[in-house]
C-alpha cells in the first residue's frame, strides 16, 4: 500500500484526502511511540492545510524527528498540574539538567492542541514540539488517562491565543496570529483589537515601532499572573526587547551620523544607506554585489558605535588569509584601536584579556578553538566577513558562531544563497531567527522538485522570501548603484601559498643568498648575474603555481579533459586558479560582464583557455590570431597577452574549465580595480607583480 501511494505522490497526481491520510499513516506506522499514528497524521493534516503534498510530508517527518529527539534527549516531566489533572500546565526538561525546566500547556489531546515556551515550538509552525509529545507520550502510555484526558476541560487560561502555525504566504508576522477567542476584551486591548470571521477579535497590527510597543506592552498586561500561552508570553518578551532595541537605534542616530563623520574616508551614498539601517536596527545580513565595499561599511559601523559609546568591545570573525587586508582596511578608514589575534592558545587568550576596549580581528578556525575565551570577554558587537562558511548549519563553525550573543550583529556576503536555499536560512538565523521559519517547509514549499523528491528544479513564491528577508537583509547590486561608484577602485587579495609551492620556493632561497652575499664583495659575472635572475624568476614562477613550472609535464595530460573539477585545480598547486574561478563566477555569471585577463605569462593562459575554449590569447590585441601571430607568441613569456571570456547563458555555478586561472603568491595580495567602465586585478608574485587582469563591464547585450 505504501509503495502505490507514494507513486501517487511523486507523480503527476498529488495525494489528496483520503489518500494523503493513508500514505502519511504508512510513514508514521510504527514510529510514534505510545502516541497513536492517526491522531498524529491528522494533526499533521490540520497544520499544513490546503498545503501541497511535499509539504504535507515534510510536516510529518519533522514531528516524527521531534518524538525521536525527545526520546534521545532523555526529557523527563518534572511538575504536572494541580489536583491530578492530565490537561493543564507541565514542566519538562532533560534528566540531569539545571536549566529553567520549560513551561508545556497541553489544552487538549484530540485534536492535539497546546503550547510551549522553548524556541522550536515558536518557529516550527507544527503547533507541537519535542516537549509536548513527551507530556503526550505520558497520558497516552496510561489507557484510562487518556480517555480522561479527553473527557477533561481544558485548564482556565487567557482567552488571548495564538496560532503558531505561519502563513504559506505573506510577512507572516507571527503578532497577526494573536487572537482574543472568548468574552469581553480588555479595555487596554480594544483599539487594537477587529471582530473576526467566526467570532472573536483579531489584532490589527500597528506600522510603526512606537505604537508595536504600546500593544505588546498591553498584551503582557492580560498576560499577567501566568494564565497565558507559554509560547505567546515569550513571544511577547523577545518582541518587546527588539523593539526597544529599535526604538533607542533609532533615537540615536543622529548622534551616530555626526560619529559618521569623522571617518578617514567618505562614504558613498548606498554605503551610508546599509550603514545608517544597521545603526538603527542592530543587526544586518548585508549581502551587497562583490566590490562594492562591505568591508568599508562595516568598519564604518563600528566606527561609529564605537565613538558614540554604544560598544567598548567588539569582533571581527574573518578568513584567516583576509586578517591583514582587514587591518589595512581598518587603518584607512578609522582610528579606533584594533589588533590581530595571532599565536598559540595562551597567547590568544592574552591577548583578548589584555583588550578592554578596542576591537580584535581573529578567524574562523580560531574562534572554534577559542570560543569559551572569547564568550567569556563578551563583544558587544561581533561582525562575520565571508559568512557563507555557516550556510550548513549542522557544521562545527556554524554552530559555534550561533553560541555568541552580542547586541549588535553584522552579516557580510555577498552569495547569500549559493546552491540551497536551506544555506541562506543558516546564515539569516543568527540575524533574525524567526524571518524564514520554519525550515523544514522552505525546500517542498519555495522549491520545485524534478523527480518528486530530491533533484530541484528551480524555485517558486519568492515574493513570500523577499518579503520576509525585507527586515533583515539588504542587498544592491553593482548596476542598481553604478552612478554612484568612482572612476577606478583597487582591491588586493592575498592567496596562500600551498605547502607544495613554498617547499620548491624555499629551496631557491639559499643559493640566491650566496648570490647576493657574492655581489657585496665583487661585482658579478655575466653568468652569475643571469644565474641570480632565473632562479627569482623561477621563484616567481613557483609562486603562481607548480603547474607552470611543470607546464610541460601538466599540460598534455590536463588538456584532455573535458571539463576539470575542483579536486583536479586543486591539485595543480596553483590556488590562483580557484581564486579566480570564484572572481569570474561572481563577475561574468552574477553580474553579467565581461572579463578580460592580462598575464606576464603566456603559460599562465593556457589554463584559462584549454584546448575546447571559445576563446584565445590574444584575441583582444586588435591584431588578427594568424599562423605568423601565432608562431611570434609562442614564447614562454610575453610583455602582455589576454583573454576574452564569453558569457553564457545559463545560471549555473559551475564553472567550465575555461575560466579557471591568475597567478598567486605566498601572501602576495591581488588587486582589483574597478570603474563604470573598466575593473583591473593584478596579483603580485613573492619576488615581484606577476600578474594583471582588467575586467571590463559589458553595455553589450550580445557577444
Amino acid at each position: 500500500m505504501e509503495s502505490m501511494l507514494e507513486y501517487t505522490a511523486t507523480g503527476a497526481t498529488m495525494p489528496t484526502g483520503a489518500e494523503a491520510y493513508e500514505t502519511l499513516l504508512a510513514r508514521a506506522h510504527r514510529k510514534t511511540g505510545t502516541v497513536a499514528p492517526e491522531l498524529v497524521v491528522r494533526h499533521v493534516l490540520s497544520v499544513t492545510g490546503e498545503a501541497t503534498w511535499p509539504v504535507r510530508r515534510e510536516a510529518l517527518e519533522a514531528l516524527l524527528r521531534r518524538i525521536a529527539f525527545g526520546k534521545a534527549d532523555g526529557l523527563q516531566i518534572v511538575s504536572r498540574p494541580a489536583a491530578g489533572g492530565l490537561l493543564g500546565l507541565y514542566m519538562t526538561r532533560r534528566k540531569g539538567s539545571p536549566a529553567r525546566p520549560y513551561r508545556t500547556l497541553l489544552r487538549r489531546v484530540e485534536p492535539i492542541e497546546g503550547s510551549c515556551d522553548c524556541a522550536d515550538f515558536l518557529r516550527s509552525s507544527l503547533g507541537l514540539c519535542k516537549h509536548l509529545l513527551v507530556v503526550l507520550e505520558d497520558v497516552a502510555s496510561r489507557s484510562r488517562a487518556f480517555d480522561k484526558a479527553r473527557r477533561e476541560h481544558g485548564p482556565n487560561v487567557s482567552p488571548l491565543r495564538w496560532d503558531p502555525v505561519r502563513p504559506l504566504t505573506g510577512p507572516g508576522d507571527w503578532l497577526a496570529q494573536v487572537r482574543w477567542v472568548d468574552g469581553t476584551p480588555d479595555r487596554g486591548l480594544r483599539r487594537w483589537l477587529r471582530p473576526a470571521k467566526g467570532g472573536g477579535f483579531k489584532l490589527e497590527v500597528p506600522a510603526t515601532s512606537g505604537q508595536r510597543l504600546q500593544l505588546v506592552e498591553e498584551l503582557l498586561v492580560s498576560l499577567r499572573g501566568g494564565r497565558g500561552e507559554p509560547a505567546l508570553h515569550a513571544l511577547l518578551e523577545q518582541d518587546r526587547r527588539r523593539i526597544a532595541r529599535a526604538i533607542e537605534g533609532a533615537r540615536d542616530l543622529s548622534r551616530l551620523r555626526g560619529a559618521l563623520r569623522t571617518l578617514k574616508q567618505r562614504l558613498y551614498p548606498y554605503q551610508r544607506e546599509a550603514v545608517e539601517r544597521f545603526l538603527s536596527q542592530g543587526r544586518l545580513l548585508l549581502a551587497d554585489d562583490m566590490g562594492l565595499g562591505k568591508t568599508a561599511q562595516a568598519i564604518a559601523a563600528c566606527h561609529a558605535l564605537w565613538h558614540s559609546g554604544r560598544v567598548d568591545r567588539g569582533l571581527l570573525v574573518v578568513p584567516a588569509a583576509l586578517k591583514p587586508q582587514w587591518l589595512r582596511e581598518w587603518q584607512l578608514f578609522t582610528d579606533a584601536p584594533a589588533a590581530v589575534i595571532d599565536g598559540n592558545p595562551g597567547q590568544r587568550r592574552a591577548a583578548f584579556e589584555a583588550c578592554r576596549r578596542g576591537f580584535l580581528l581573529s578567524n574562523y578556525e580560531q574562534l572554534l578553538r577559542d570560543l569559551d575565551v572569547v564568550r567569556n570577554w563578551n563583544p558587544d558587537i561581533v561582525v562575520l566577513d565571508e559568512a557563507q562558511r555557516m550556510k550548513n548549519w549542522a557544521t562545527k563553525t556554524a554552530l559555534t558562531v550561533k553560541q555568541l550573543d552580542p547586541p549588535y550583529r553584522l552579516v557580510l556576503t555577498g552569495t547569500p544563497m549559493e546552491n540551497r536555499i536551506e544555506d541562506l536560512a543558516s546564515i539569516v538565523e543568527w540575524v533574525d531567527d524567526l524571518a524564514l521559519e520554519p525550515k523544514w517547509r522552505l525546500v517542498p514549499w519555495h522549491t520545485t522538485p524534478v523527480d518528486g523528491r530530491t533533484e530541484i528544479g528551480g524555485v517558486r513564491n519568492l515574493d513570500t522570501l523577499r518579503t520576509r528577508l525585507a527586515g533583515c537583509m539588504m542587498r544592491r547590486v553593482r548596476k542598481e548603484v553604478l552612478a554612484q561608484l568612482p572612476a577606478r577602485t583597487d582591491a588586493r587579495i592575498p592567496i596562500e601559498m600551498t605547502p607544495e609551492q613554498i617547499e620548491e620556493h624555499d629551496a631557491l632561497n639559499m643559493p640566491i643568498a650566496q648570490i647576493i652575499q657574492r655581489s657585496k664583495r665583487r661585482p658579478l659575472t655575466q653568468a652569475e648575474f643571469l644565474r641570480l635572475m632565473t632562479l627569482l624568476t623561477t621563484q616567481r614562477i613557483i609562486a603562481n603555481g607548480l603547474a607552470q613550472l611543470r607546464f610541460e609535464e601538466v599540460w598534455p595530460d590536463l588538456s584532455r579533459i573535458e571539463r576539470p573539477t575542483e579536486s583536479t585545480l586543486k591539485g595543480l598547486s596553483c590556488p590562483k586558479l580557484l581564486e579566480l574561478r570564484e572572481l569570474i563566477g561572481q563577475i561574468v555569471l552574477d553580474q553579467e560582464r565581461k572579463v578580460v585577463v592580462f598575464s606576464q605569462w603566456r603559460r599562465m593562459l593556457r589554463w584559462p583557455t584549454g584546448p575546447r575554449a571559445r576563446c584565445s590569447p590574444g584575441a583582444m590585441s586588435g591584431r588578427p590570431s594568424s599562423p605568423a601571430t601565432r608562431a611570434r607568441s609562442a614564447g614562454r613569456r610575453t610583455s602582455w597577452s589576454s583573454t576574452t571570456i564569453p558569457r553564457v547563458a545559463s545560471s549555473s555555478r559551475r564553472m567550465p574549465e575555461a575560466w579557471a586561472s591568475t597567478c598567486s603568491g605566498r601572501r602576495a595580495p591581488a588587486s582589483i580595480s574597478s570603474s563604470p567602465g573598466t575593473r583591473r586585478c593584478s596579483s603580485s608574485g613573492s619576488a615581484g607583480s606577476i600578474a594583471w587582469a582588467r575586467i571590463v563591464r559589458s553595455t553589450c547585450t550580445t557577444w
